[in-house]
């Protein structure tokens, strides 16, 4: 008979600061936290147990104002990021870039040593600087100015390909109750090789917590999936809050969830809902990138774009094993055609690529509605190969297909 681990409770938290920092979050209704309650916030925390602040540059004044807020006494482990290196190839700019940025960090935190650097974007790794990049971080690390260094990633593919080419001691990963894209075994492996988890995106951005209409407007997936997981928790007799932080910290796996809050009181209902263990929830998962990654998520309530190009712009009509998304001019206007990826094979990293009913689409159209799927396939849904049916420029030709796979894609990005 398995036995349960001891729960956790508060211990297992830890904060997010990008809140008090930046208006974010789908759910946020205030804006920038006050510094005044960023300090009540952190001295509650502190009382609670809580152990570990996560934080980066990107995050606006977020570094500047824990520094100021918190006492040089605090015993947090902070956690920060590296900066956006997007377009950055020399090596020698790569390193300072991220020498100064982690230089910046520390003297805004006012702290001698931090727990851990992440890059901020796990593609940084797999464009054609990651080498100069996990170089810097590696030498942050041996020089003592950080304990542990690792990545931010945000699908098991992009994991995979980070873990075959770098050493990583701590991993920050969306884990929620009802994203199934990284699975218990998958977790379990991570845990066993040393590697220290931290589980972001709990609330799916609120969506778990908000009123069901919030989740429609990212899309009827989303939307539906919601519905079944708040079905499941009120037949378990569970609060929704409890039941989210539950799934999440009742994994041993997860060394720390990290929760978001821009309130007192907000961290207080967190604190009161993981006094204890809530009763088991039916499993509600998906493993549907358009409804669990908040970067491809529309803006503002309104169908935008996935990708847009210097002359078509991607909009998606269905997700899922298979993603389809309609081809439109960058102005707008009626579908001019579709581009099909799938059905994704997730053990093997990959999925085709297909335009469909493009016939009238100009060849220059063609090539970037190809080229902004590809940049989904391989950036944001982490797939590792792609396959076509027909003769594209850059790819390979192999038994009649023609593939393009993720190593070529990043020295060509």
């Amino acid at each position: 008979m398995s036995v349960s681990p001891p729960w956790r409770g508060a211990a297992a938290l830890g904060l997010g600061t990008a809140q008090f920092g930046l208006d974010y979050g789908i759910a946020n209704d205030r804006g920038i936290c006050p510094p005044e309650d960023v300090a009540a916030i952190l001295e509650a925390a502190a009382a609670a147990g809580i152990g570990v602040l996560d934080t980066a540059p990107a995050y606006g004044t977020a570094e500047q104002v824990l520094g100021e807020v918190l006492p040089s006494t605090h015993r947090f482990r902070i956690v920060t990021k590296t900066p956006h290196l997007a377009g950055l190839r020399d090596e020698g700019q790569v390193r300072r870039a991220v020498r100064d940025s982690f230089t910046a960090s520390r003297a805004k935190l006012r702290r001698g040593r931090l727990a851990g650097l992440l890059t901020h974007n796990a593609n940084d790794l797999l464009r054609p600087g990651g080498p100069a990049l996990w170089a810097a971080m590696t030498e942050l690390k041996r020089a003592g100015e950080v304990e542990h260094i690792g990545a931010s990633i945000y699908s098991a593919g992009q994991l995979d390909a980070v873990l075959a080419r770098y050493p990583l001691d701590m991993v920050q990963l969306p884990w929620n109750a009802v994203d199934g894209r990284i699975d218990l075994a998958r977790l379990a492996a991570l845990a066993d090789q040393g590697i220290e988890l931290h589980a972001r995106s709990v609330f799916l951005q609120g969506l778990l917590l908000a009123p069901p209409a919030h989740a429609v407007q990212v899309s009827p997936e989303a939307g539906a999936l919601v519905g079944r997981w708040r079905d499941a928790v009120a037949a378990s007799g569970a609060d929704p809050l409890a039941a989210a932080l539950g799934a999440v910290i009742g994994r041993p796996e997860i060394g720390t969830a990290l929760v978001g809050v821009t309130r007192p009181e907000e961290l207080a209902g967190i604190l009161q809902a993981v006094a204890a263990a809530p009763p088991p929830v039916a499993p509600v998962q998906s493993t549907d990138d358009l409804v669990l990654n908040p970067a491809l998520w529309p803006s503002g309530g309104r169908p935008a774009a996935i990708l847009t190009g210097a002359a078509v712009a991607l909009r998606p009509t269905a997700s899922g094993d298979t993603v389809v998304l309609a081809v439109h001019a960058k102005e707008a206007g009626a579908a001019r055609g579709t581009v099909r990826i799938g059905p994704i094979d997730r053990a093997a990293g990959e999925a085709t690529l297909a335009l469909q009913n493009a016939e009238g689409l100009p060849a220059t159209w063609q090539d970037e509605a190809v080229a902004l799927a590809s940049r989904l396939a391989f950036e944001q849904l982490g797939l590792r190969r792609l396959i076509a049916p027909c003769a594209r420029a850059g790819w390979t030709s192999a038994g009649g297909r023609f593939i393009l796979d993720d190593k070529s894609y990043w020295e060509r990005t």
